[in-house]
């Protein structure tokens, strides 16, 4: 099952959507926004696999507030005008409703997100993340992260290709996204990742050239790298 939220500052458009979606049976609509701020809170509580948003509305842009959001659903976008699509590309949006739509039309978007999500599934560990930055989501690959340093609530991911990304978001929520396979923490204010490690002492990683400092709450897990030979 499919769980969305839809946000739209027309009613008339919310209560159409709930008409649409009724008939999908692998869809759930749980609930409904006429205003960023309540969809904007109601995701910071609970999780949604789909969002279907609209993109003018007053005071924020359907573009704006998807590109606020820490971890965001999938997306669906759901407008009048054309001239978005590109937008939706840059969002990496499943699909793209121009008003009015059919539930022929919500079925084939529908349909294209089901697919996504069996992926995920199937793939549990996905080889990117979406990462909000001061200009939009950067589409981040696991094996492109050297290392990730936490500044309170921000984090700086050092990658192979191009300068370090200053992204708003916390290490726990990071690390709580990434493959534990694949990463581990050396400080309360590092992670690395774990194939980028040359070299391991007891004080200390390299990853990459860059000496990074080993904390004594994570010496003992650093260490195990080396004698379970996951290196």
């Amino acid at each position: 099952m499919i769980k969305a939220i839809a946000l739209d500052d027309e009613p008339l458009a919310l209560e159409v959507l709930h008409q649409l979606c009724a008939p999908i049976p692998e869809l759930e609509l749980a609930a409904v926004f006429t205003k960023a701020t309540e969809a904007f809170g109601y995701l910071g509580t609970y999780q949604a696999d789909l969002l279907l948003l609209d993109i003018n509305m007053p005071g924020i842009s359907g573009l704006d507030f998807y590109q606020s959001l820490e971890t965001p659903p999938l997306l669906i976008l759901t407008t009048a005008y054309q001239e978005y699509a590109v937008h939706a590309f840059e969002l990496d949006a499943v699909d793209y409703l121009l008003k009015p739509f059919t539930l022929e039309r919500l079925q084939h978007a529908i349909t294209k997100v089901q697919a996504k999500l069996n992926g995920r599934a199937q793939d549990p560990e996905q080889e990117y993340l979406w990462l909000k930055s001061d200009t939009g989501h950067v589409k981040m690959a696991f094996e492109d992260i050297l290392w990730i340093e936490s500044l309170d609530n921000y984090i700086k991911v050092h990658s192979v290709n191009g300068p370090p990304r200053l992204i708003r978001m916390t290490m726990k929520v990071i690390q709580s996204n990434l493959p534990q396979a694949k990463f581990i923490r050396v400080h309360r204010s590092f992670l690395v990742a774990i194939d980028k490690i040359q070299q391991i002492s007891p004080a200390e990683v390299t990853v990459h050239g860059t000496k990074i400092a080993v904390g004594s709450l994570y010496k003992k897990e650093v260490l195990d790298l080396v004698h379970s030979r996951k290196l």
